[in-house]
């Protein structure tokens, strides 16, 4: 069974591609989703790193995680796929824990895993015991680089209005693809293993700061439960959080993102 990395990224990403990649193995192969506006970054495609027999390069002109995730994942060809960014690190041994779980498990569609930053603490607070998405705690949510896929006809699409690049809403992708994996039927687990190292500061850290962000909660929360029970959930998660920030702008920003989801 082999594992692809999906690796996307963007413009003066392409850089960091080189330091990400492990020792050629037979089992593990490497997909970059090379996505750019800028030509300029087109002349660093030359580096020997792009013409290892393990490593395939992909373009795609524009802007948008989620695009190129989707990009990345119609060109895939591995057994399993690890969603994966330019600015993470891994282990052998950790990629081998996320084929095991597949090899153990054939009808495992998509697995969920943690994340580590580079003084390794985790980059946020995991369950200790493994779950199916159907019964995970309330709280939880998962970074793409924390997902593996089966490839399967069944698996939706990002949707391309959620991550970093879009207009609006520049997180949530993650959240909105397993909510529509799971309602198409697929079988989805959590395992607390360590797959991934990532450098501190992830989008959805910074909600309280940043206005796209919360306007992605509200909007991804309109996709689960519906303008009304989205604007409800906003509300007490505001007054709930007050200390972190003025609850009327937060709970603005939240309905903005319903209501650019409902339009």
């Amino acid at each position: 069974m082999t594992l692809q990395l999906l690796i996307c990224t963007y413009n003066e990403g392409i850089l960091r591609i080189p330091a990400l990649l492990l020792p050629p193995t037979d089992e593990v192969s490497y997909m970059v989703s090379f996505q750019y506006d800028d030509e300029h970054f087109l002349t660093h495609l030359d580096h020997p790193c792009f013409h290892r027999p393990d490593v395939t390069l992909t373009q795609i002109h524009g802007r948008g995680l989620a695009a190129n995730r989707n990009h990345a994942l119609s060109q895939a060809t591995g057994d399993i796929m690890l969603l994966s960014d330019d600015d993470v690190s891994y282990r052998p041994e950790q990629l081998q824990r996320v084929v095991r779980h597949f090899q153990e498990d054939q009808d495992l569609d998509i697995a969920c895993f943690r994340a580590a930053q580079t003084d390794g603490s985790l980059i946020k607070s995991y369950a200790p015991h493994p779950f199916s998405y159907q019964e995970q705690p309330r709280g939880t949510y998962f970074s793409s680089i924390e997902i593996a896929l089966r490839p399967t006809a069944r698996l939706p699409r990002f949707d391309e209005r959620f991550g970093l690049g879009a207009p609006f809403l520049s997180a949530g992708e993650e959240e909105v693809f397993l909510w529509q994996a799971y309602r198409q039927g697929l079988r989805i687990w959590y395992f607390p293993e360590t797959i991934v190292t990532t450098p501190p500061n992830t989008t959805g850290s910074c909600f309280f700061t940043t206005p796209s962000v919360q306007r992605s909660k509200g909007a991804v929360l309109c996709v689960m439960h519906g303008p009304i029970g989205a604007w409800l959930r906003c509300l007490k998660f505001a007054f709930t959080h007050m200390r972190h920030g003025h609850p009327l702008r937060m709970l603005r920003e939240m309905t903005r993102g319903i209501l650019y989801v409902k339009s």
